[in-house]
């Protein structure tokens, strides 16, 4: 095909380009590519054939890996790359074939037809795709359609139509086969379930057709040929439902006295398609998948082992056959026995003898399939992960064990009994030895467990229990519990702290509603959350992340929103946690169980009287947390004098009735949002109830739309940061650069909401800038004045300390009245001041103290009369020591 060439050229530019395997141009080939699996300067790629990349340390390592998969989106779009011409009407079905699937077109000219097919891809919604058609019959009534740019993602990619559409048995017993096939007496013929996979075994040099469906036996082309002595290969593919319906069709076979085999796959990943293409579909791998089709069709344990003594000649192993371990040991007689027969053990009587000869004992009622080692890097700890299927009818399931687990047949035993349905191990040490050695000694599956769920800034993917995304690529959990991100990257979530659902598909419809309950604290919240998922991508920009704080009185709303907010992430139920009624340890897990997640502080305002060992919580702890940095350190068990210290990887939100308490160097990283109830209205409450009854499962989907559009989001962001910022600066109104960083972040997070609101028009995002500086221009304030407590504390003291009192520290004969009342200090240019003593002449003159503890958090930030230190100080007053607050007294 015209277009083939350069699409090759395309390939072997794009690997070229990647800049993580490093290849280098060697004329025929491209070499020295740093290989995935084991890092050495050795991937290698035939240029004229780039279609499967491998490394060259064959015996130690062995990678390959498809090109369709480093470079794949070199396989798409053929609709945009090969469009059909009026001369060239077949160009696109030309391209996918070749290009994508590695077929010969040149010999398979008149076979299929482009055509632009209608189809439904939900209800009521139609689109129109270029799709390739096979016909089924010369008449050209029925027809076989796949559609060339779609995946299994986006709805249906293929189907079959004709005029006998409205029935259901339009291909029921008939079969494909690749035009001008001849079948000839005592030839094989493979039956698989594709077209395109009957094509691959044609391409081969293998005769095949196609059955359509693993459930359709076709009696009525296998009836063409009978009395010719066909002998009829079962390859259907592999899983669960192939291998059922290869029992049902060697049944079939049987009933129709017709000869047949069974062909099973390397593995459910790999279907003949990827041999094809991999130039693996030969007759070595063939016969391979002919042996695993005869352990598969063994009725019992001595036939099983009778087909594996014939391929691997050894006397001595542990078998499996439904679901149960065998030890199996061929007696050393069987040689001299078949002798005396004198017959080969191919032979009828050589499998009789073969019987005789042969001791078969159970050892577990349960079949241990080893699968990976998954390793957690950040707790030093690694288990071994298996797949047990039961002979007791019991669904399979994958279970995780520790290294003492698998220590000893008495070990192993009882880890069956305590976590699996039912299983035991009855074997020996011999026995367990040689299971365990089967097990490890070979090259091993590592997969990377993380003890947190979200964003993994060294894999740049969102990992979650049970969804992941990588690069913007909705990444599915594989049947063995993990994810595999590329060829290297394998990685699983390790016992979270909380679990997400990953909801229905996104629809932005409640915007618009939700703008007109929440107003502009609602649309702030909303941003602010949404540039939380990628705080991690941000820091590394940017160093840090801002603080949000949502106050507000009681019933304005501050709940809902963040419990809407939750949902929209697939979390239901939650709002967030007390600081104050959580021990110290108990916040540290907290922040560190997600990254890229908000984590949630209510109430932090509210003084709890609770257990002393929890401690006290003070919000300028978190201050760290801002760029990212430790949660804290702890020891390490069993590790001498080394520590721990977790990196914070998500973002904090403060939501309470007061504002935070704290320093003005924790103020300036916070953005705050005081929700009212100014906007609200009669005829909102139906629509604030909607949000409340909105679960995790119907808009959790939220999440999965903004991290799939990950990279547009972030360039979004950081070109609208830069505008802001400057924009914020100009304004003059808000000195502070780091709380004009803070709302030049929330803001420009507001901007890239875009992407999933199309409801956010510019004008939209002026009036909400209005209101974010002036949220900063109030955050300015706040940091040029002090605490309202701190300011009511000092109003009091100069109030009290110009009023005449007897003399003495509280009793006496004498009026006072040098105006000193409060300071006890001996130093002109200093006040000091006892907090009981400033308490009893509060009581005394009718004035309102502010809480004692309270104050003590913000009274060192003071800056009207600038805190210096708390003291022992000589009170003239007083005529004794007094413990103090020492602040120096403005000149």
């Amino acid at each position: 095909m015209q277009n083939h060439a350069v699409s090759d050229s395309d390939i072997v530019q794009a690997l070229l380009n990647n800049p993580l395997l490093k290849f280098q141009d060697k004329g025929e080939y491209l070499r020295k590519g740093e290989c995935p699996e084991c890092g050495r300067n050795e991937l290698y790629l035939r240029k004229s054939q780039p279609y499967q990349v491998a490394c060259s340390r064959e015996g130690n390592c062995g990678y390959t890996e498809s090109t369709r998969n480093l470079v794949p989106e070199l396989f798409s779009q053929y609709t945009e790359r090969f469009p059909k011409t009026e001369s060239d009407p077949n160009a696109t079905a030309d391209a996918y074939l070749s290009h994508n699937r590695g077929f010969p077109i040149i010999k398979m000219r008149g076979w299929y037809e482009q055509h632009t097919e209608r189809w439904e891809i939900e209800p009521g919604k139609y689109e129109y795709c270029e799709g390739i058609r096979f016909y089924l019959d010369a008449e050209r009534t029925r027809y076989w359609s796949r559609l060339i740019d779609r995946t299994g993602k986006e709805g249906h990619k293929a189907h079959f139509a004709g005029k006998r559409k409205a029935d259901k048995t339009l291909f029921r017993g008939d079969a494909w086969a690749p035009p001008g096939m001849e079948i000839n007496d005592g030839d094989k013929v493979y039956i698989v379930e594709g077209i395109f996979h009957a094509i691959a075994f044609w391409a081969a040099g293998f005769k095949a057709i196609a059955a359509f469906s693993c459930n359709n036996f076709p009696i009525n082309f296998i009836s063409q040929y009978k009395g010719k002595r066909i002998t009829w290969c079962i390859a259907l593919d592999e899983g669960e439902a192939g291998r059922k319906y290869a029992l049902k069709f060697t049944e079939l076979m049987a009933e129709a006295k017709e000869k047949s085999q069974v062909y099973l796959p390397p593995n459910a990943e790999t279907d003949w398609d990827d041999l094809y293409r991999a130039g693996q579909l030969v007759q070595t791998e063939l016969n391979d998948c002919e042996y695993r089709g005869k352990l598969f069709l063994a009725k019992d344990i001595a036939s099983k082992a009778y087909h594996w003594h014939l391929k691997t000649k050894r006397r001595y192993g542990i078998l499996d056959h439904n679901n149960r371990l065998y030890e199996v040991k061929i007696s050393k007689d069987l040689e001299s026995a078949l002798q005396d027969k004198n017959c080969e053990l191919e032979s009828g009587e050589g499998r009789e003898v073969f019987q005789h000869n042969i001791f078969t004992g159970l050892i577990s009622n349960c079949l241990p399939t080893f699968l990976y080692m998954e390793r957690d890097e950040v707790m030093d700890e690694q288990r071994f992960v298996f797949r047990f299927d039961y002979s007791n009818g019991a669904a399979s399931e994958i279970i995780a064990l520790d290294g003492n687990n698998i220590e000893s047949p008495a070990a192993f035993n009882k880890a069956l009994l305590n976590r699996t349905r039912g299983g035991t191990f009855d074997g020996g040490a011999q026995e367990f030895k040689n299971l365990r050695d089967s097990w490890l000694n070979r090259k091993m599956l590592i997969v990377q467990s993380n003890p947190f769920i979200g964003y993994d800034a060294d894999l740049k993917a969102y990992i979650f229990p049970k969804f992941a995304f990588y690069r913007g690529r909705d990444v599915a959990l594989n049947p063995q519990g993990y994810f595999q991100l590329d060829a290297k990257r394998l990685v699983k979530v390790s016992s979270p702290g909380f679990n997400l659902v990953k909801g229905e598909p996104f629809n932005p419809s409640w915007f618009n509603d939700y703008l007109k309950v929440f107003n502009w604290h609602g649309f702030a919240a909303l941003a602010w959350w949404t540039g939380s998922y990628f705080c991690e991508q941000i820091r590394r920009k940017q160093s840090s992340w801002c603080f949000f704080e949502l106050t507000g009185e009681q019933g304005a709303g501050k709940s809902t929103i963040l419990e809407f907010l939750w949902k929209l992430t697939g979390r239901d139920g939650h709002e967030g946690f007390n600081p104050g009624k959580s021990s110290q340890a108990g916040r540290r897990r907290a922040f560190n169980q997600g990254a890229g997640l908000p984590v949630c502080l209510i109430e932090g305002d509210r003084e709890e009287t609770g257990d002393a060992k929890k401690g006290g919580f003070n919000f300028d702890e978190l201050k760290d947390l801002y760029n990212g940095r430790a949660t804290g350190t702890l020891g390490i068990a069993k590790r001498g004098y080394q520590t721990d210290e977790p990196l914070f990887k998500g973002s904090v939100l403060f939501a309470q009735n007061a504002t935070v308490d704290a320093s003005q160097a924790m103020l300036a990283r916070i953005v705050h949002s005081h929700v009212t109830k100014e906007h609200h209205t009669p005829g909102m409450l139906p629509l604030a109830r909607k949000f409340e009854q909105f679960t995790a499962k119907e808009v959790g989907g939220y999440l999965s739309a903004a991290l799939t559009q990950e990279k547009a989001w972030m360039e979004t962001y950081l070109a609208e940061f830069q505008r802001a910022e400057q924009d914020l600066i100009h304004w003059g109104e808000v000195k502070d650069l780091r709380i004009i960083k803070c709302h030049a972040q929330v803001y420009a997070s507001a901007v890239a909401l875009s992407l999933l609101f199309p409801q956010i028009k510019p004008e939209l995002l002026i009036r909400f800038k209005d209101y974010l500086w002036g949220r900063a221009k109030s955050r300015q304030g706040r940091m040029s004045s002090d605490h309202p407590l701190v300011e009511q504390f000092w109003d009091t003291y100069l109030y009290l300390n110009e009023q005449p009192v007897k003399s003495g520290f509280s009793s006496g004969d004498e009026f006072d009245d040098s105006g000193e009342l409060l300071n006890h200090s001996n130093q002109r240019s200093e006040v000091a001041v006892n907090l009981n003593h400033y308490q009893e002449i509060c009581r005394k003159f009718g004035q309102e103290f502010p809480d004692l503890k309270m104050l003590k958090k913000v009274l060192p930030g003071s800056t009207r009369f600038k805190f210096l230190r708390t003291d022992k100080v000589k009170s003239s007053r007083a005529g004794k020591t007094l413990h103090c607050w020492v602040f120096s007294k403005p000149i």
